[in-house]
């Protein structure tokens, strides 16, 4: 008579892979040729798990399972959100951290890798209305709740990593959701009291969404930039680059700008005017391949001078740069000339005084009249092509649905709309 377990480890183990997790484990408990045949895709359901931080249960299980001979030390990737709902934020309570942090510290010393193939932290925001369709700030809720979560889950998350010692190939710190980052200068106040050195010592890829500090913005009613409380305070993007100098193996960098409004946006490291300035003082990353940058406000002799620090990427895309002195013609120059490792290009909505146009591939010049595209991608070869470029000649009707598209991109990637009044 026909049966599983005549057939060889292979489709048992494609089959356990295809079936969802209750299934799976169901499915185990047939035979004990299932069990062995499907041991390999039974622990690809475990290899990545999501945890809501603000759930001392399924933290406390996090903790449990990660002990030695549990299948939590199958462990790679994790997901820890942090959320946000109508009235209030959910609360990471003290039970929490220390769970999170034994949790860290048995994946490190019973995990077969013995560490984490990926951490990723995100927010996951409940309140109506938190999307781009309302258009009025008055209706819109204030984004400042999600900012405070954020920096709360980032202290609490990346002081587990250091207490635990936990080394982590990549880390995602809200590279992944929009409408979401968090204080830049929250970076430094966790590296003054904790060492992420050991966790970040075979980092190979980070993604990092960061903004200017939330308070200082915030604040309603100083009319004058020297009203600003700490105005004479460093830039805290410099916090930034000394978490770039923990990684001296990266080999993948995403570095994306949150501009937030309030009073005192005409500070020059609000728009992340400073942010790559810092990040060329750096030694050079030689390891880097692949270099992602957004939402960056910055100058052609900046930009010049990083791409100078990286001659060995393979990988480059610029999304969202506002180029405030000279020109992106030196820049576009530079990357078809002087760096003939480039296989991938990707320019996206570049601006100097007006946002920067495209040629199609293979055409010397644009129409008088173009109005795009705003975005440009090279594979191969062809990133060693000259890069064909005008500035948009005029702009489009106010409210108009293409106006309306671009502004709400905008605002879901890069710049917040203004808070409830």
């Amino acid at each position: 008579m026909p049966s599983l377990d005549t057939l060889p480890v292979e489709p048992l183990a494609i089959i356990a892979t295809m079936c969802a997790w209750e299934y799976a484990c169901k499915l185990r408990l047939t035979s004990r040729a299932m069990e062995a045949g499907s041991h390999a895709g039974f622990k690809e359901h475990i290899a990545c798990k999501t945890i809501d931080c603000t759930s001392d249960e399924q933290v406390r299980d996090l903790e449990h399972f990660t002990q030695p001979g549990y299948l939590g030390c199958y462990l790679k990737d994790l997901i820890v959100l942090g959320i946000v709902e109508s009235v209030r934020t959910r609360i990471i309570s003290q039970a929490s951290v220390i769970s999170l942090t034994q949790a860290f510290t048995n994946l490190r010393l019973n995990a077969p890798l013995k560490s984490l193939r990926s951490l990723d932290l995100r927010m996951s925001d409940l309140r109506p209305r938190w999307n781009l369709e309302v258009t009025s700030p008055r209706r819109r809720p204030d984004w400042r709740p999600v900012w405070y979560a954020a920096a709360r889950l980032f202290e609490v998350v990346l002081g587990a990593l250091a207490e635990s010692s936990l080394p982590v190939n990549q880390l995602d710190i809200f590279g992944s959701v929009n409408l979401c980052s968090f204080a830049c200068d929250q970076i430094g106040l966790l590296l003054d009291r904790r060492d992420l050195s050991v966790s970040f010592a075979h980092l190979k890829e980070l993604r990092l969404s960061v903004s200017d500090r939330v308070d200082q913005l915030a604040e309603a009613g100083a009319a004058d930039i020297n009203d600003v409380p700490g105005k004479h305070l460093p830039s805290p993007t410099v916090d930034v680059v000394r978490l770039l100098k923990l990684c001296p193996q990266l080999e993948s960098l995403d570095l994306h700008w949150m501009q937030l409004n309030g009073p005192y946006k005409d500070r020059p490291h609000v728009h992340g005017l400073s942010l790559l300035a810092e990040v060329v003082q750096l030694d050079p990353f030689p390891k880097l391949r692949k270099c992602r940058l957004a939402g960056i406000r910055t100058d052609e002799a900046t930009i010049l001078a990083f791409l100078n620090k990286v001659p060995q990427l393979s990988h480059l895309e610029m999304a969202n740069i506002s180029i405030f002195s000279g020109k992106i013609a030196s820049v576009l120059n530079y990357l078809t000339n002087r760096m003939p490792t480039l296989t991938y290009l990707h320019l996206e909505d570049i601006k100097e005084d007006r946002l920067i146009c495209f040629a199609p591939q293979g055409k010397r010049r644009l129409a008088k009249t173009s109005q795009g595209p705003y975005t440009l991608t090279r594979i191969g070869a062809d990133c060693q092509s000259p890069i064909v470029h005008q500035e948009r000649k005029s702009g489009r009707m106010k409210g108009s649905p293409a106006t309306y598209a671009l502004v709400s991109r905008g605002h879901r990637l890069y710049r917040l709309p203004d808070l409830p009044v």
